[in-house]
This record gives structure tokens, C-alpha cells and sequence, in this order.
């Protein structure tokens, strides 16, 4: 049967709308593997709204506490077999001593186990923090990345998880359009 093929088409142009925000306020930015480190490129004066400009902000069901923002970037078409990078920046919005953040997916893809966690020490708010993520996508579909951020701040540990939608390979044509004359 098809007729459940296009809830997955439904679903992933929902997520990918859903997943366009924009930044409300410029904020200094400092790209970073482990601490902020001034030089590598991004400037204070730049601002985290024009450091992430090109990418799309994460799925997360934690709207409105804003303690951490997660903004992500697809570099190429998802091909099967072939390693994908996704480029994933963290912006955290208070002070934390560790801010770690772990990858897993769903079946249709595989996280490259070398590259997580990714952890972060003497977390600054207003800063981006990156970090690139590989998967190989194993089957065609509509799959999911899981970032679970885990932060310890003043007040005490917080997790919060945003998902990263991949579209692997083209969308399934529609009944109407394979039926049509």
C-alpha cells in the first residue's frame, strides 16, 4: 500500500517549515570545538544572528524556555551510502560549566560514532558554539537526527532535544500524478 507515503511527504515539509526561525536579537558570536576561542573566524562583532544566517533553526517541543537554541546546516543533497555533513551550531541563551551534546538517529541513518559527544566547558551565553556532524544515510526516506543537549547550569541540569530532519533520496510520487492520462 502507498496511501502512508504521503504523511511522510507531509510531515517532512512540515518539519522544514517548522524548522525556519529566525534570530530576534544579535548576539556575539564566537565559533568554538570545546571553549570560545577568539579568532578562528567569528568575530564578537558579527553577531550570532549573522554567524547562522544560513541555517535552519532545530525541532524542539521546549519552545519558549530558551535556555539553548540549536541551528543547523545540510552541505549536500542526502545520497545512500555516501557520508552526509551537517553542520550544527549551539547557542546558548545562560552561563553553564558543560554543555554536552549527543547524537543518535533513526534507523535510516547512521551517526558517525567518532564525532560524539561533543563537549563544551565554560559555556558562554550569546555565543555559537559548532560542531559537525556525519551520517550515512542507509535507506531512503524521511529520517531523523536527535541532539540531546545536556547543560550544567547554576540552577542545576538541563536536557533538551531538537531533532534534525534528513530527506533521503526524491519524495514518492502521488496517486493522481501516476493515474493521470
Amino acid at each position: 500500500m502507498t496511501t502512508g507515503r504521503p504523511i511522510y511527504v507531509v510531515s517532512a515539509l512540515l518539519l522544514a517549515l517548522a524548522a525556519c526561525g529566525k534570530d530576534t536579537e544579535s548576539k556575539p558570536a564566537t565559533t568554538s570545538v570545546n571553549a570560545p576561542a577568539p579568532g578562528d573566524g567569528t568575530t564578537a562583532g558579527d553577531g550570532a544572528a549573522d554567524a547562522t544566517r544560513d541555517m535552519v533553526a532545530g525541532v524542539t517541543a521546549a519552545k519558549g524556555d530558551g535556555l539553548v537554541d540549536l541551528k543547523f546546516k545540510v552541505k549536500a543533497r542526502p545520497q545512500l551510502g555516501q557520508p552526509l555533513v551537517i553542520d550544527v551550531a549551539f547557542l546558548p541563551n545562560v552561563a553553564s560549566d558543560l554543555m554536552r551534546a549527543t547524537f543518535i538517529s533513526t534507523e535510516g541513518l547512521s551517526v558517525r560514532s567518532s564525532e560524539v559527544p561533543a563537549d563544551y566547558e565554560r559555556v558562554q551565553p550569546g555565543a555559537v558554539y559548532r560542531h559537525q556532524l556525519t551520517v550515512v544515510p542507509l535507506y531512503n526516506g524521511v529520517y531523523f537526527v536527535s541532539a540531546i543537549i545536556s547543560m550544567q547550569t547554576s540552577t542545576g541540569d538541563v536536557t533538551r532535544t531538537f531533532s534534525i530532519p534528513v530527506v533521503v533520496g526524491a519524495p514518492p510520487e502521488s496517486e493522481d500524478a501516476v493515474q493521470a492520462p
